[in-house]
């Protein structure tokens, strides 16, 4: 099994595969309708503007309110002062209410579960503070609880992304060459954890001139390819 270096996620963005030909002025419409397509889902209830924090898990109890007096200091307007307790043990995490009440998990009102953990949210059971979701984050070995808070004020105050102007250099048509062999591989994440990949073909183009070639691998979480040169 092999490693490979953090940055792959670049390469994947520089390059804009065309399959199908396009005049200058089609292709500039679809970049322009692909970044206005991923500033909207960047600004959505469900987009990364909303992620409000990532506390991560060692073995321990850890208590999660709005009060500073918390492990988990949640934001005062969405949460009581004192919500509940989450309960790391042998890789297992349980949600607990403060005593006398009842807490929210997948719409469900309980005193106490075992919460199913995701390396996305999607599957991940979704503990729900007033505006806040709250769900076990799978992050290489390691667990932490993800939050989501769509009144963030990183999201309120985001004026939008600054891109490069549509250059016809970078659109290429690839050579898609699979790998006779599925490989393995491991991938350090931005928080230094090891994620898992499958290296499954190459794409090759040429830039300027020059032969360049991609790696495309695959992820259980994601449905598309991603690329490493």
């Amino acid at each position: 099994m092999s490693v490979r270096p953090s940055w792959f996620l670049v390469a994947a963005a520089i390059v804009a595969v065309s399959v199908v030909p396009l005049g200058a002025a089609e292709y500039k419409a679809e970049i322009e309708a692909f970044r206005a397509q991923q500033e909207e889902r960047l600004r959505s209830d469900t987009g990364w503007l909303a992620m409000g924090g990532l506390f991560f898990l060692v073995e321990g109890d850890y208590r999660f309110g709005a009060s500073t007096l918390n492990d988990f200091v949640l934001p005062e307007a969405s949460a009581p002062a004192e919500v509940g307790v989450f309960e790391y043990r042998d890789g297992e995490t349980t949600v607990r209410a403060r005593p006398g009440t009842t807490i929210a998990v997948n719409g469900e009102q309980v005193n106490s579960t075992v919460l199913t953990p995701s390396l996305s949210e999607r599957g991940a059971d979704k503990v729900t503070v007033g505006d806040l979701e709250l769900w076990v984050h799978i992050s290489g070995d390691r667990r932490a609880i993800r939050i989501r808070d769509p009144n963030s004020e990183i999201r309120r105050s985001f004026t939008g992304r600054k891109w490069f102007p549509a250059d016809e250099k970078f659109r290429v048509v690839v050579r898609h060459e699979p790998l006779a062999a599925p490989e393995p591989i491991e991938v350090p994440n931005v928080l230094g954890d090891i994620e898992r990949y499958t290296a499954t073909a190459f794409a090759h183009f040429e830039i300027d001139g020059q032969a360049l070639q991609l790696e495309g691998h695959r992820q259980s979480r994601w449905e598309a390819v991603v690329h490493l040169p």
